[in-house]
């Protein structure tokens, strides 16, 4: 019998099984409202069913994708990197909820700009398996390169069906998911639909990964004038480091400009939350950011001080400030005001794959706008705050400690989370403290 007499073949998901399933993540709540992404995918959807395996090159997407001009430069626009780091954690968060038992899985493998898919694994035991024989071994649809072990033919006729059950299935529950939609996010959507109340655009600074090398290399935090000054990185290297060659390789690993993959799921999670809530934004690099005080735009600040400087300007606002234990080498957060329970100093446990992440809301220096600044003990506290700040439930949960009505405008706040690792990833978030702050 050919491949061509079973639903699914065996191999490959089909163009029109790639294309299916596209719609179906474009239709979904997840996606709604954010623009690029959307045409990212649709782009690398098409790429792929025409030239199956191929990777992308950047400049491609960028003009014929995301409709960029052919003046369009890699090296000092960042937009495709950022796109698919957005697209890749929308595709992250569609799976684990309303495709999560979408029968084709689609995947854009971290250095690649390449669509790749693949069926979902299915086990599928023989009919004498009750009398103890031998079970058939998993089904496996992918890409090229990936491993696809081939089974019988008569189980392809098998998953076909369970793949129709579970289309079925999807189908059905996609629209309770949409018809619930516009409840089931109330709660975020009050949240950033009110956090900067002046309309103004807001401006993402992510931390810069080769100030976080330089600071553990000197077992402390530089300054921010120490950041800002015109002789910087050269200056501090050549007071910090005494041997010559090791000033001169640092010197030039400090030219390069670098973030942390944190930051990459930390902006990836609150552009597609300001997608969707149409909230103006720009990303910008910390080193190339320049907070004047006296404008009216609206600030998110990614990271500590040990990478992001220019959350030293609001220092004198928090209770739960930043420092570096030189002796252990570790980040740390001073509680400035203990209240009734809780520690003078909140630290990293590595052992135990615990770290700490702080949330604060506040406003800018000269009161005309807002600031929000995910940060913590370690790069993780990001991602911790990122995801915390745009999750129904954790928002629900902030909302209540705090005592936020919907009906009334955000109070500054501030919060300090807890947060377990698992291979890298923060999960089991928790609020262990939080303030509600002054003007």
């Amino acid at each position: 019998m050919t491949p061509h007499s079973v639903s699914l073949p065996a191999g490959l998901p089909s163009p029109e099984d790639i294309s299916t399933q596209i719609e179906r993540i474009l239709s979904s709540p997840s996606f709604l409202g954010s623009t690029p992404v959307q045409r990212l995918l649709r782009y690398l959807a098409r790429h792929a069913i025409e030239h199956p395996g191929g990777t992308v090159k950047e400049y491609e997407l960028a003009t014929e994708g995301l409709g960029r001009s052919g003046e369009f430069d890699p090296r000092v626009d960042a937009v495709v990197r950022l796109t698919a780091s957005r697209l890749r954690a929308k595709l992250a968060e569609y799976y684990l909820h309303e495709g999560k038992d979408d029968p084709v899985l689609l995947d854009i493998p971290k250095g690649v700009y390449v669509l790749t898919s693949s069926y979902r694994v299915a086990r599928v035991d023989s009919p004498a398996s009750s009398e103890g024989k031998e079970k058939m071994p998993p089904v496996v649809r992918s890409f090229p390169g990936r491993g696809a072990p081939i089974g019988a033919w008569w189980l392809a006729v098998v998953l076909a069906v369970g793949c129709a059950v579970l289309i079925w299935q999807n189908l059905h529950l996609r629209s309770a998911v949409v018809a619930a939609a516009g409840s089931s996010s109330r709660h975020v959507e009050y949240f950033w639909r009110n956090l900067f109340p002046n309309g103004r655009p807001v401006s993402l600074v992510t931390s810069d990964a080769n100030l976080l090398f330089l600071s553990n290399f000197i077992n402390r935090t530089p300054s921010l004038d120490e950041y800002r000054a015109q002789g910087y990185p050269a200056d501090l290297i050549h007071t910090q480091v005494a041997d010559p060659m090791v000033q001169q390789v640092m010197t030039e690993h400090m030219t390069t400009f670098f973030t942390t993959s944190h930051d990459s799921v930390g902006v990836a999670s609150i552009a597609g939350v300001m997608d969707r809530y149409r909230i103006p934004f720009n990303v910008v690099y910390a080193r190339d950011a320049r907070l004047e005080p006296d404008t009216e735009d609206n600030i998110v600040l990614l990271g500590n001080r040990m990478a992001n400087p220019w959350v030293e300007l609001f220092d004198h606002k928090v209770n739960f400030v930043f420092e570096w234990d030189a002796q252990q080498r570790k980040g740390t957060l001073k509680n400035r005001n203990p209240k009734t329970g809780e520690k003078e100093i909140y630290a990293a446990k590595p052992g135990k794959s615990k770290s700490y992440a702080t949330v604060v809301y506040a406003s800018r220096p000269n009161g005309k706008g807002s600031v929000l600044m995910l940060g913590g003990t370690d790069m993780t506290a990001i991602e911790v705050g990122a995801r915390f700040l745009t999750d129904e439930a954790s928002v629900t949960s902030l909302h209540r400690a705090l005592g936020i009505e919907l009906t009334r405008p955000l109070p500054h706040f501030e919060v300090l989370l807890s947060a377990r690792e698992l291979n890298d990833t923060p999960y089991n978030f928790e609020i262990v403290a939080y303030r509600v702050l002054g003007p």
